[in-house]
C-alpha cells in the first residue's frame, strides 16, 4: 500500500500536470485562430480542422478509456501527453492541408484526451490505497483547481507581456504553448504508471 507520503507526492506531480496543460489552453484558446490566420488558414477551414478534431475525439475517447482499462490509466496519459507535445511542435511548423487535417487528428488523441486523462489519474489516485489519507474523492477539486490556476496564470501574464498588441503575438503564444506541452509530456514520463 502507497505511504501517504506517495500518494502526496503523486497528487502534487497531477496537480502540476494539470497547470501546465491548462497553461497551453489559457494561450491556444485566443491564439491559435490568429496564428493559423497568419499561416493562411481561411476562417471556413479552421472551422472544418476543429469539427474534425471533435468528431475525431468523440471515436478516440471511447478507445482511450478501453485502452487505460487494459494497461493503464497513467501509461495511457503518457502515451496522450506525448501526443500533445507533438501535435503543438507539428502545429508550428506548419504544412500543407493533409499535415494540418492530420495534426488536427493527432490533437484529439492528444491535447482533447489529456485533461480527462489526468482527471481519471487524479480520481484513481484519490480513490486507490492511501488515497483517503489525502480527503479521498471529495479532495479531487483541490486537485483540479491547479488547471484553473495555470490557465488564469498563463493567459494574465502573456496579456501582459503583450500588452498593445505586440507584432507576432499568435506566434510567440503558440512557441509558449509547444513549450508548456513539452514541459507536461516530460513531467508525464517521470511519473509513475502504477495506478490502474
Amino acid at each position: 500500500m502507497p505511504s501517504p507520503r506517495t500518494t502526496t507526492r503523486r497528487l502534487a506531480r497531477l496537480r502540476a500536470l494539470y497547470a501546465l496543460h491548462y497553461g497551453g489552453a489559457g494561450l491556444w484558446i485566443p491564439y491559435l485562430a490568429p496564428f493559423l490566420e497568419a499561416a493562411g488558414v481561411s476562417g471556413a477551414s479552421q472551422g472544418v480542422l476543429f469539427a474534425l478534431r471533435n468528431a475525431a475525439f468523440v471515436f478516440t475517447q471511447p478507445l482511450l478509456g478501453l485502452l487505460a482499462d487494459r494497461v493503464g490509466i497513467a501509461r495511457v496519459l503518457k502515451g496522450s501527453a506525448i501526443a500533445a507535445a507533438v501535435t503543438w511542435l507539428l502545429v508550428l511548423r506548419g504544412g500543407g492541408r493533409i499535415e494540418v487535417a492530420a495534426v488536427f487528428l493527432l490533437m484529439a488523441v492528444g491535447v482533447s484526451a489529456l485533461a480527462g486523462l489526468i482527471d481519471a489519474n487524479v480520481l484513481a489516485t484519490l480513490e486507490g490505497p492511501g488515497g483517503e489519507d489525502a480527503g479521498g474523492p471529495r479532495a479531487f477539486a483541490r486537485s483540479r483547481i491547479s488547471g484553473s490556476i495555470g490557465f488564469a496564470l498563463a493567459a494574465l501574464v502573456f496579456g501582459v507581456m503583450i500588452a498593445g498588441g505586440t507584432p507576432g503575438a499568435a506566434r510567440t503564444a503558440i512557441v509558449a504553448v509547444a513549450f508548456l506541452q513539452v514541459a507536461t509530456a516530460l513531467l508525464a514520463l517521470t511519473a509513475p504508471s502504477d495506478v490502474r
